[in-house]
């Protein structure tokens, strides 16, 4: 996340990193600029969403939207702060990450 942020160059054009940095950058937009946000703060919001933007592209494989549809299965977002060793769990409604315990 924080080599995405700072627009870093992946390491050979077609290494796996660099392909997964370009799967970001709809991620980058919903999380919108750093603004007031400290450096930290901001790669936080980033990586939450980049994990909505995970669900989202998940939704688009036909076969997991019909079981979702059907209720057989359901998909969440979870984050897990390394530096707090807090875990949030995605509300779908309001899409805030809300933290578990």
């Amino acid at each position: 996340m924080k080599a995405f942020a700072e627009k870093a160059e992946p390491l050979s054009p077609g290494d796996f990193i660099g392909n997964w940095m370009r799967l970001m950058a709809p991620a980058a937009e919903k999380a919108g600029p750093q603004d007031k946000l400290s450096w930290a703060d901001y790669i936080i919001r980033l990586e939450q969403a980049n994990v909505a933007n995970s669900l989202d592209n998940l939704k688009t494989f036909p076969r997991l939207r019909e079981l979702i549809a059907s209720g057989e299965i359901a998909i969440h977002g979870a984050y897990f702060g390394v530096a707090t060793g807090e875990l949030s769990i995605r509300d779908e409604a309001s899409g805030k990450f809300v933290p578990v315990g």
